[in-house]
């Protein structure tokens, strides 16, 4: 007698009729969108190679960003301290995308009689260690966003309102909040060594605290995953729209860098400070167009995983526990690589739009003496 596997079974109403006819779907006809070898596939070229090959770049580039920024002085400025707080927490999102490249290479090769799980590994110090990192960049990408938008919205309130000193406070708070998010999960997932009755040997694995399981996987996960996912893009979207709209449309902001010169009383005095003024504008100009790319390379990287996250909850098959796992799967792969794409390419952008920068590192790397 042939057997066949039901996965989901419904009952059918036809109009008015009271009969109910019972309907049951078989997984002998479910057609996946993708299959296991191809996600397999997937993995190994995005997961290991690219991602891999990005992460080394990225932490190479971020090194030097914040090198440069150290240089030129963080509690100088608050722009510079926010994209060198930004370039702080780019280095921890693809140091630890690199160090779960290097579990993922082991997970797929699936060696055996290791003395640790690689899955248990890769979840409590690869997985979870990325995933804050990466809640942190998004956090204060939208920081950064949000104070060249106040900027330009308030200009002859910005100092007063916004200094080095107070960015950095602000950005590192941030980051302890969205620690303090993800204790659950690395409460809930813990490594331990257990004896393994079969090899009569000791085994690395993962035991799973089911006290804060529940809250890691539905509570967590959906704040620092979903919610924080759509603020994050919902914000730098709407804060850079307001930044380069009114940059456009008006010329007032330029004035908040004005050093006094309109009050002096002696009129070499504000010919003296005039070009002064006129080179600190400029700067504060090309900040914030610099700061406008790198929230543009931000929406870019971050919105199709903002789309899928819609589908999931328009159809929860789309899940990782739905029957379009493997969509998921790769659709998850992609979203690690459009970030780490986004950590690593800010170099690019401060070398071809800050001459400061530019001359820095070139100072730095020693093909330019001052």
């Amino acid at each position: 007698m042939n057997s066949t596997n039901f996965s989901e079974c419904h009952i059918v109403h036809e109009g008015l009729r009271t009969t109910e006819i019972l309907i049951c779907v078989s997984d002998n006809f479910f057609k996946p969108i993708v299959d296991d070898y191809t996600v397999f596939i997937f993995q190994i070229v995005v997961n290991v190679f690219l991602n891999g090959t990005i992460s080394v770049f990225g932490i190479i580039a971020n090194v030097f960003n914040i090198l440069v920024f150290f240089r030129q002085g963080i509690f100088t400025e608050s722009g510079t301290a926010g994209i060198f707080g930004l370039a702080v927490s780019d280095l921890c999102c693809v140091a630890s995308m690199l160090w779960l490249c290097v579990i993922e290479s082991v997970v797929l090769a699936k060696p055996q009689n290791l003395s640790w799980d690689p899955d248990a590994v890769k979840t409590v110090t690869a997985f979870w260690v990325h995933m804050m990192f990466v809640t942190i960049t998004r956090v204060v990408t939208v920081y950064i966003a949000l104070e060249r938008c106040i900027c330009v919205i308030f200009p002859f309130k910005v100092k007063s309102l916004l200094n080095p000193r107070r960015a950095i406070i602000i950005m590192s708070v941030a980051s302890l909040v969205v620690g303090c998010f993800f204790i659950p999960c690395f409460m809930a997932f813990q490594l331990t060594f257990i004896l393994d009755p079969v090899t009569n040997s000791t085994r690395l694995v993962m035991v799973t605290n089911v006290k804060f399981q529940s809250l890691a996987l539905d509570k967590m996960v959906y704040v620092t995953g979903y919610s924080c996912n759509i603020f994050s893009v919902m914000a730098v979207f709407v804060c850079t729209l307001i930044t380069a709209i009114r940059i456009n449309l008006s010329k007032t902001w330029r004035e908040s860098v004005s050093t006094g010169s309109s009050s002096a009383g002696d009129k070499d005095m504000r010919k003296l400070n005039e070009p002064m003024s006129k080179s600190k504008m400029q700067k504060e100009a090309k900040l914030i167009r610099m700061i406008i790319m790198i929230s543009i390379i931000f929406l870019i990287c971050y919105l199709p995983l903002l789309v899928y996250l819609i589908m999931i909850t328009a159809d929860r098959d789309l899940g990782l526990r739905g029957k379009y796992k493997n969509f998921s799967r790769v659709m998850y792969t992609l979203s690690f690589l459009t970030g780490t794409i986004n950590s690593s390419i800010k170099i690019i952008i401060y070398y071809t739009m800050s001459t400061r920068y530019r001359d820095e590192l070139r100072t730095l790397v020693g093909l330019k003496t001052k």
